[in-house]
């Protein structure tokens, strides 16, 4: 399963900061940006589907249970219970992610064209959730580019320690449909795939017809005959030289 936010997820923009790298006579500029975000333990599926059931648990006995069920108080998660206290929080994962567009929605709706902020080429870092008992987590991670324009760093400052709504869609490997020779070429080398062998002069081509359906001794058959006619052809000529 990939990571992505393929529909909003409301988060807070914790810092923005524009760092500036040397490498070598060249000085790279990013934006790095931090977001926040909070919600049911539900989101650790987003990350990894084997992080909620090695965190958390069901209610079992008669007072986990009764905290599900108090009155005026939402229930959050069917896993409430962290198995441990024993993990220290927040717990850093081991995961990184490049290459992904982030779409940050401005308020303006998606009915709007071009007035959410898109940046491509993003890479996510440092992900890390704190998870409670009872069922809810809070995350953050770190998302960083050289793609953000000086006026979209213009409109995100704008959400600082504001919330706001976030995508993180993955990069595509490879385009739904590719024609032509050279896409289908593509398309073999992305599956793992041998490459097509040249085709066949005609001559060959035609030969290779007449074997098509035979098995593999009357081939054999067929390779000893030749043999023998081409041995017999050489000893008549040689009679004949003699």
């Amino acid at each position: 399963m990939q990571f992505q936010l393929t529909e909003f997820l409301t988060v807070t923009m914790a810092a923005l900061s524009l760092p500036a790298r040397n490498k070598g006579s060249d000085i790279i500029h990013t934006t790095d940006i931090a977001f926040e975000f909070e919600g049911s333990n539900k989101l650790l599926d987003l990350f990894d589907p084997a992080l909620l059931p090695m965190i958390y648990r069901a209610a079992v006995n008669e007072d986990e249970l009764k905290q599900q069920t108090l009155e005026g108080v939402e229930r959050v998660s069917d896993f409430p219970m962290l198995r441990s206290a024993s993990i220290k929080m927040p717990m850093l994962l081991a995961l990184e992610y490049a290459g992904y567009t982030m779409i940050v929605d401005r308020g303006l709706g998606e009915t709007v064209p071009g007035s959410n902020i898109q940046v491509d080429e993003i890479n996510v870092k440092r992900i890390r959730v704190w998870c409670k008992e009872g069922g809810s987590i809070k995350g953050s991670m770190h998302l960083q580019s050289r793609n953000v324009s000086d006026s979209q760093v213009g409109q995100l400052r704008s959400f600082l320690k504001l919330q706001t709504q976030l995508k993180l869609l993955a990069p595509q490997v490879r385009q739904a449909s590719v024609e032509g020779a050279g896409g289908k070429a593509l398309d073999d080398e992305l599956a793992g795939k041998p490459a097509a062998t040249p085709a066949a002069p005609a001559a060959k081509t035609a030969a290779a017809k007449k074997t098509t359906g035979k098995t593999l001794k009357e081939r054999q058959a067929d390779a000893r005959a030749a043999a023998t006619e081409a041995f017999a052809g050489g000893g008549t000529r040689d009679k004949a030289a003699a």
